[in-house]
């Protein structure tokens, strides 16, 4: 399940509406917080031990019965407490972002404040080195995995495209976007081509694809191969598609601390959250939960099933308006989501600000 900050506030009323009212919040909130903090399963005597809770011991198990028959809540043993499920968590993480994103900077504290800062002026300021730094900032004050996705190059705008003669039997394609970034490789060549047709055909692409994004470029190129009549123009076009994605390369990403994550999963999570993250389906996921501009958070196998007792917090990082890319804190669903909230929020518009100081 991805929440984000837009539609907080319509799935706070629908949980509500399905039976979660302000008794049964109260505690199934108190009983994840115990549980995050304890590590130990919460009976109704815990909760009838926290400040400012007149019920009685029977009414708790009441409410804890209601809770479990809406699956927010599981008993792992007959006579032991309980513990919140992937379902418990997405309504937890739901209320710590409605309730208290006004309140982020409060969660983070002036000595990490301090360090975070500290971490970026020790690097001599490149993209690389802030999303990097980033990433490490995210893992050392979190404790968790951390993953920094960096801008992904099929989005970047195209400012200009050259086939260059490098020989007898190579081309070099050349591909130069507004933000300064080259992507070239050599290829290949089934025939030579003069110097004055590359031209000429790198001039008629330029006049139909400069200022577009290079994802949208290719398509362009494919549905144009179809009609190209002229034939040096479609081998060079069919030359640039067959050799699209190695020209561009692909979104870098950083990592952080996933042995800190691995540490403390089976053997069989490891495998399904290691192919999550290899087969970059963790990646699309993350994409979409961040599309709003805000922290979005993935929860358990209510976001997924590969997902089991994981949770995702995420956000997007910008410059000036534009999105670049995105930053993530992978933990167990058992994290305290109020601190890692804060903290990617944090970061995450930090990042965002040094970018866009960068670039202008």
């Amino acid at each position: 399940m991805a929440l984000q900050q837009s539609d907080l506030r319509s799935s706070l009323l629908l949980s509500y509406a399905k039976g979660v009212n302000g008794r049964h919040s109260l505690v199934l909130r108190l009983l994840i917080d115990g549980y995050i903090q304890k590590n130990l399963p919460i009976s109704s005597r815990y909760i009838t031990e926290q400040p400012d809770i007149s019920f009685s011991s029977a009414t708790i198990r009441s409410i804890f019965s209601d809770l479990e028959s809406m699956g927010y809540i599981f008993s792992p043993h007959r006579s032991a407490g309980r513990l919140p499920t992937s379902k418990g968590y997405c309504f937890y993480a739901d209320w710590v972002l409605s309730e208290h994103s006004p309140f982020f900077p409060n969660y983070i504290k002036k000595e990490d404040q301090h360090f975070i800062q500290k971490a970026y002026l020790k690097k001599t300021l490149t993209v690389d080195n802030v999303l990097n730094t980033s990433t490490k900032i995210l893992s050392i004050l979190t404790g968790h995995a951390a993953i920094v996705m960096g801008h992904s190059p099929a989005s970047r705008v195209l400012k200009h495209l050259e086939f260059i003669d490098m020989g007898v039997d190579e081309i070099l394609i050349l591909l130069v976007t507004r933000d300064g970034s080259v992507f070239s490789r050599k290829v290949c060549s089934e025939e030579h081509l003069a110097e004055s047709t590359l031209r000429s055909a790198a001039r008629r692409l330029n006049h139909a694809f400069k200022g577009k994004e290079l994802y949208h470029i290719r398509k362009l190129v494919q549905d144009r191969l179809e009609t190209e009549k002229e034939s040096n123009i479609h081998f060079l076009m069919r030359l640039l598609i067959e050799n699209f994605d190695l020209v561009m390369g692909s979104e870098t990403v950083y990592q952080e601390g996933t042995d800190l994550l691995y540490m403390q999963m089976s053997e069989r999570k490891i495998h399904q959250l290691k192919k999550l993250i290899d087969e970059k389906i963790l990646n699309q996921m993350i994409h979409q939960a961040v599309q709003s501009g805000s922290v979005g958070v993935l929860i358990g196998s209510e976001a997924d099933k590969e997902l089991e007792d994981i949770s995702v917090i995420c956000g997007s990082y910008k410059v000036g308006e534009s999105y670049l890319g995105s930053l993530s804190v992978i933990g167990p669903n058992r994290m305290n989501y109020c601190r890692v909230i804060a903290l990617v929020e944090y970061v995450r518009l930090l990042t965002s600000k040094i970018l866009t100081r960068m670039s202008n």
